[in-house]
């Protein structure tokens, strides 16, 4: 047997609501239905048939029970206000107080080597040592001409004694005796020269002995044992570093300029500067310096290239740990009392905007605008649109609509702003 299904859904729930469908099955009423073959064969069909409208009538039935897609899990945060220290990070270039190239004064080749890279020198200590044999001939050669300079100076003042009686008696005119005193201040003249000549000579010798000039930390040794070096040698001997105290150079953007002359009141960048408080050095190896320090100069001017500023601050180096060329972050911390902190990730931008979507008090959620004040590591600080005590969907945002119901989670903020504790530090508001 044949069976030609003609039957629209519409027709089908037409049936099925009706009060025959409870009861019986009379395919007279089915209208759109044509069979064809022997009545032996009707049963089957009759049966095949009953199958399919059961099926139309649960799949109906389902879907009155659901009444659509079913809420989804979404974690959700509590606002709240937070005294929040935002931590703002600048790579600096670590040198020390005083950075002393030294450099040779005579030339010669180096007999000594004294030090050692990287040793503490005291002020005075012996650094390296010059070949002085040169020196040591010129000395002597000027003690030999001042000793010659100081026999004439003898003679001329005997021949002042000689001519002087002389002319006393008329023997000899005046003009002897004004000769002999002309030649006497000749001769104290080239005293005072060769005495002079001695003195440099000595000094020569004495600058073949480099010595330090203050108290610090030896550098990088350019020369080694046997190298001539001269005065107008490239590279110095070494540098010695004044590292009790420790100066870390930071660059800020003209941005930050005015920021900081707004938010640290002063008539000049001085005292804006002056008035910023204490700031920290965090290593290369991201361990934070025990010690604060404090920004205590700066450039005055803007590169016009690179659109920043330079900055100073002085670290104290008791333990000698900073060395002169060493690098790190000068981290500047800025206090803000009761501030409404929330995740990034909680947040989703359309045109420039920032927004976030709002758990109402029936699970449905609605999507709000806020305005970011600052940003702290993975952290908005917002200024307008949330208020203590809301809830907002942590993430996920993505697959939200306006309206949609949703089965909250609540997350805990103090969780997700312990583990940023690194680029934020926040107290508990009283």
């Amino acid at each position: 047997m044949l069976v030609f299904l003609q039957y629209p859904s519409n027709l089908m729930k037409d049936f099925l609501s009706s009060p025959q469908s409870d009861n019986s099955l009379n395919m007279k009423t089915l209208p759109g239905i044509r069979m064809v073959g022997n009545r032996k064969n009707s049963f089957s069909a009759i049966a095949m048939l009953s199958s399919i409208l059961f099926l139309f009538g649960s799949c109906g039935k389902e879907e009155q029970k659901q009444g659509g897609p079913a809420a989804v899990s979404y974690p959700v945060i509590i606002t709240d206000t937070r005294n929040v220290t935002v931590n703002y990070d600048y790579v600096a270039s670590i040198q020390g107080q005083e950075d002393v190239e030294i450099r040779p004064e005579v030339e010669g080749s180096l007999t000594e080597i004294y030090i050692d890279e990287g040793q503490n020198v005291r002020r005075g200590q012996a650094l390296f040592k010059i070949d002085d044999q040169i020196q040591k001939e010129q000395v002597i050669s000027a003690e030999a001409d001042l000793n010659s300079e100081i026999a004439n100076l003898d003679k001329a003042r005997l021949d002042i004694e000689k001519v002087k009686p002389l002319v006393e008696k008329n023997i000899v005119s005046r003009f002897e005796l004004d000769a002999a005193y002309s030649n006497l201040k000749a001769a104290e003249s080239r005293v005072d020269k060769a005495r002079s000549m001695l003195a440099n000579a000595k000094t020569r010798l004495g600058k073949t002995l480099v010595s330090s000039p203050s108290d610090g930390t030896a550098g990088k040794i350019y020369f080694r044992q046997g190298s001539l070096v001269s005065p107008s040698t490239k590279d110095p001997l070494t540098i010695i570093s004044k590292n009790d105290q420790m100066y870390a150079y930071f660059a800020i953007t003209e941005r930050d300029v005015l920021e900081f002359r707004e938010y640290y009141d002063g008539k000049t960048m001085r005292e804006s500067i002056a008035r910023i408080p204490e700031v920290r050095l965090l290593l290369p190896n991201g361990e934070l310096y025990p010690y604060g320090g404090k920004i205590d100069a700066t450039t005055g001017l803007i590169n016009s290239q690179t659109g920043t500023i330079n900055l100073r601050a002085r670290f104290p180096n008791p333990g000698g740990v900073l060395r002169s060329g060493n690098s790190g972050t000068v981290r500047i911390p800025d206090f803000t009392n009761n501030a409404v902190l929330i995740p990034q990730k909680s947040t989703y931008d359309i045109q420039d905007k920032t927004f976030v979507f709002v758990v109402n008090s029936d699970s449905t959620v609605d999507s709000r605008p806020v305005t970011v004040w600052d940003i702290s590591g993975n952290f908005y600080i917002i200024e307008k649109g949330l208020s203590p005590g809301e809830r907002i969907v942590y993430e996920g945002t993505g697959r939200l609509r306006d309206g949609m119901k949703i089965i909250p989670e609540t997350v805990s903020l103090d969780s997700l702003i312990e583990a940023d504790k690194e680029t934020i530090t926040v107290k508990e508001t009283n």
